[in-house]
């Protein structure tokens, strides 16, 4: 079952718009009470976070050779964004996680260039080149994919939720683990009391 999507960034809109349909019942329904409105729904976790730097040039470099008027060249360049991303209970305002990914974005730009005498007085000048830059919003994006994720995964290690597929469960969490190694970071299993803090719906 997929959880429903509450709005929240237009809740006064959502309110007002409420507020005239609930009054309009209640001008028209005469004498008899006017039906109330169901109840909005809640969530049981709120995530908040976002872009907390967004660091350029972070790294630059380049090379160059050329050899009787044939050569090229290429630079690079490196830019880094960082996502924060907390869990907070509504039930007690407990932040029941923190988590910060980073991703890296890069940039090289590649040029070749011919400039040479084929002939007495026929001068041969050619240039050509590329470059490929790593869109900005897409690293951004997959910075926050990281950040859910690894949220997930912890929450799951922590007792928080669950995977409705134990199985499949199992190889997610497996796979965590091995890129945590990977990255030669130690893996710590996170440490929670659930028995002192629940998070129910």
């Amino acid at each position: 079952m997929t959880a429903p999507s509450i709005e929240r960034e237009s809740i006064a809109n959502l309110l007002n718009e409420r507020k005239i349909i609930q009054q309009t019942r209640q001008q028209y329904s005469g004498d008899k009470p006017a039906p109330s409105l169901p109840p909005l729904l809640y969530s049981p976790l709120i995530l908040e976070g976002g872009v907390i730097s967004y660091q350029s040039n972070s790294l630059t470099g380049g090379f160059g050779a050329k050899y009787l008027g044939v050569g090229g060249d290429t630079e690079f360049q490196r830019d880094s964004v960082s996502i924060y991303l907390r869990t907070v209970s509504v039930q007690n305002g407990q932040i029941l996680q923190s988590v910060d990914t980073t991703k890296t974005i890069f940039s090289i730009k590649v040029d070749l260039s011919v400039f040479k005498f084929v002939a007495l007085k026929d001068l041969l000048e050619v240039e050509t080149g590329f470059t490929s830059n790593e869109p900005a919003q897409l690293a951004v994006l997959e910075a926050i994919e990281k950040a859910v994720h690894t949220t997930i995964i912890d929450g799951v290690l922590q007792g928080l939720w669950q995977f409705k597929d134990p199985q499949q469960a199992e190889a997610i969490v497996a796979n965590y683990k091995q890129e945590k190694s990977t990255d030669n970071v130690p893996y710590t299993p996170p440490v929670f009391d659930t028995e002192a803090h629940t998070v129910t719906q």
